[in-house]
């Protein structure tokens, strides 16, 4: 992997980041990663790390 890869990957995941964090509560937050992950924008071990984070905030 290149350095411009890697930059690409880190760039592509703080806009994901971003876009989830504009929801207002875990639910919706945690829809968008679903949806994310259905349409192949995240992989499945992304869509699960962030679930994962999500679902402790609102435990």
């Amino acid at each position: 992997m290149t350095l411009s890869d890697m930059l690409i990957r880190t760039q592509r995941a703080a806009l994901i980041g971003a876009l989830v964090e504009t929801f207002e509560n875990n639910s919706a937050r945690l829809s968008l990663i679903r949806d994310l992950h259905a349409a192949e924008i995240i992989s499945g071990t992304t869509a699960d790390m962030l679930v994962e984070i999500y679902s402790m905030e609102s435990a």
